[in-house]
């Protein structure tokens, strides 16, 4: 008897090697067992058992062949559409798709700007590459900075400038936003924020901040009004610090739940913006006593 243990592996039907020796362990069963019809004679049972696995056989050669030629086909999509991508980056001018193969890049970076020296046309003639050189502009500005950075006097260019160009700075420069700090002689400009930045850097601040939002004092004058209005005496009362406190904590987590909730609210009615119906809708939902 031939050991079939190989077909009892997990997963071996995935593996193309392993499918063929399992079809090569089948094929010399059949053999021996055909052998021993002709040797011992005909038996149904054994003829049964060589028809099964003649089948087994015819089974798992057609998955081997639709599993190569299921591989042959996605390796052929794949070679197309690398192929039609390529083609696409050529239509679209992508140098850096091209392998380099018009030269496009090497002659860019080789480009001689002009205002070249005798040391590297030499080094060029010896070494036989070209040197990157920088723009005019952009050798002018180096010669500037290290002119400079030097300690030698040197003198420095002046530019005409025409007078329309003049009254522009000046118009400009005189509507620049500037304020002055009362008792100081020093300018600051105001920081322009871009729309949302400011209220999502409050937003931050606020979250990995624990303190109280309302400044001590205006609400502790707010209670004493409060008091006042309620009790209808002018004075004679005293709250503790720590009764204010807790007050305070009370009525800021009170505040901070009324607004998560008309927020909640109006993203239920599909908009960004806050509005009073909002506060009123929740103050009908959830605080029908106040």
């Amino acid at each position: 008897m031939v050991d079939f243990s190989l077909i009892r592996t997990p997963n071996f039907n995935k593996d193309a090697v392993k499918m063929g020796q399992a079809i090569d362990l089948m094929e010399l069963q059949i053999a021996e067992w055909v052998e021993e019809q002709i040797r011992y004679g005909f038996t149904q049972e054994r003829e049964d058992a060589i028809y099964q696995y003649r089948r087994k056989v015819i089974v798992f050669k057609k998955s081997v062949e639709e599993a190569e030629e299921r591989y042959f086909e996605e390796r052929e999509e794949s070679r197309r559409r690398e192929e039609a991508r390529r083609a696409m980056s050529y239509s679209r001018g992508d140098i850096s798709a091209r392998d380099n193969r018009s030269k496009l890049h090497q002659s860019h970076t080789q480009r001689n700007y002009g205002d070249s020296l005798d040391s590297d046309d030499e080094n060029e003639r010896e070494n036989g590459y070209q040197s990157y050189r920088p723009p005019p502009q952009r050798q002018q500005r180096l010669r500037s900075r290290s002119r400079s950075r030097s300690s030698s006097p040197m003198r420095s260019s002046y530019r005409h400038e025409s007078p329309e160009n003049s009254r522009r700075n000046a118009s400009h420069q005189q509507t620049a936003q500037v304020r002055m700090r009362a008792g100081k002689n020093n300018v600051t400009k105001t920081k322009k924020w871009r729309p949302g930045q400011k209220a999502l850097s409050e937003i931050r601040k606020y979250q990995n901040s624990t303190d109280l939002l309302i400044q001590k004092a205006p609400f502790r004058r707010l209670v004493h009004q409060i008091i006042q209005e309620a009790t209808g005496f002018d004075s004679g009362f005293r709250i503790r610090a720590d009764a204010m406190s807790a007050l305070q904590e009370a009525a800021e987590a009170f505040i901070v739940e009324m607004f998560e909730g008309s927020v909640l609210i109006s993203n239920h009615a599909k908009r960004v913006t806050l509005m009073t119906a909002d506060i009123q809708l929740y103050r009908r939902l959830c605080l029908r006593n106040l």
